[in-house]
């Protein structure tokens, strides 16, 4: 396996290095791994094969649930504001990537890369960003909603 896709804080300068680094690669419970069967993901606007997704099969996926279902248990005892502040490192996470998962989508979706794919990876890692932060305001009262509080 790629020792890129084994470093948690790998930032990509070519958007073919992160393809490369998370080539055929699953992720479950915080342990990178190959599987063998890839599913192709191709360029529209050349047809040429970027790489390839993980193709799990039913172990890999059954693993992963359970592994899922695991994890929760803990995630569902930590407090809140341990919480929000994993959700909140993981839009700054996203946000040192930006650049390079905007790359990638624009090759795999053929979406416009300044128009579409750099907003839409600020907007997550923003939304991430913002409700992590929600995390330290838990305190037994509901949070009044109103539909222009929190759209973007």
């Amino acid at each position: 396996m790629n020792d890129l896709a084994s470093s948690p804080r790998f930032v990509a300068e070519d958007p073919m290095d992160l393809i490369r680094a998370l080539d055929r690669t699953i992720l479950i419970n915080g342990t990178r791994r190959a599987v063998a069967k890839g599913l192709d993901v191709v360029m529209p606007a050349t047809g040429a094969t970027l790489g390839q997704a993980a193709g799990c099969a039913g172990p890999e996926t059954a693993e992963a649930v359970a592994a899922a279902r695991a994890a929760f248990e803990g995630w569902k005892a930590s407090p809140a504001r341990a919480r929000g502040k994993a959700i909140a490192e993981a839009g700054r996470a996203l946000s040192a990537q930006a650049e390079a998962i905007a790359q990638v989508l624009a090759c795999e979706t053929g979406k416009a890369i300044r128009t579409e794919c750099r907003g839409e990876l600020a907007v997550a890692a923003d939304l991430l960003e913002f409700y992590g932060g929600l995390g330290s305001e838990l305190k037994g009262e509901s949070i009044p909603y109103d539909p222009r509080m929190l759209t973007v």
